[in-house]
């Protein structure tokens, strides 16, 4: 789950290089979405009457395995908004890895609902998806191909920077009523 989390990391830490703001606001949501996610889990564990660890660990790797689908897949949607072009590489690795979030999500959720008879019939299946993964991997990571340089300049870091500006008027705008409510 951790190089997993990593490997999600990279993607992004890569895919942005050129976006300092923007980068910044991912590593802050991916640094939330990731406490959130393992938190959800443990109060849940501890508030449980019977604390079963195989069902928890199943659950926290679901639900990270979820935060990092999610992450992946707006990483995508995002790229498609603003027509950022990737590499072959860096596609590869996502559209791979996502293929493999995609069935170990379904895998982790199935098991937890339909109990161990249902991992009898992943054994069949699970091959199919990891080779699946391989062949996506192997036909885009076989040799190096850069990140292709943008012929014009998105507009990802002037959309942020006006996000943070309108973000920080509105908690000015907020304070300053919240002062005015407070004086007698």
């Amino acid at each position: 789950m951790l190089v997993g989390c990593g490997l999600v990391w990279e993607v992004y830490k890569i895919a942005l290089a050129r976006y300092p703001g923007t980068a910044r606001m991912a590593r802050n949501v991916l640094a939330f979405l990731f406490i959130f996610a393992s938190t959800r889990i443990l109060v849940k564990a501890w508030n449980s009457p019977i604390w079963i660890p195989d069902r928890t660990v199943f659950e926290l790797e679901r639900d990270l395995r979820i935060v990092q689908l999610a992450l992946l897949a707006g990483l995508v949607v995002l790229f498609a908004c603003y027509e950022i072009r990737l590499g072959r590489n860096l596609k590869g690795v996502t559209y791979g890895y996502g293929v493999f979030l995609a069935t170990s999500v379904a895998n982790l959720t199935l098991r937890n609902y339909l109990g161990d008879g249902f991992q009898r019939s992943w054994q069949y299946i699970q091959p199919i998806c990891y080779l699946l993964v391989l062949l996506v991997w192997g036909a885009t990571l076989w040799s190096y191909a850069p990140i292709p340089e943008p012929t014009t300049e998105p507009h990802l870091e002037a959309d942020y920077e006006s996000l943070v500006a309108a973000t920080k008027r509105k908690v000015h705008s907020a304070g300053s009523y919240l002062l005015k409510a407070m004086r007698p």
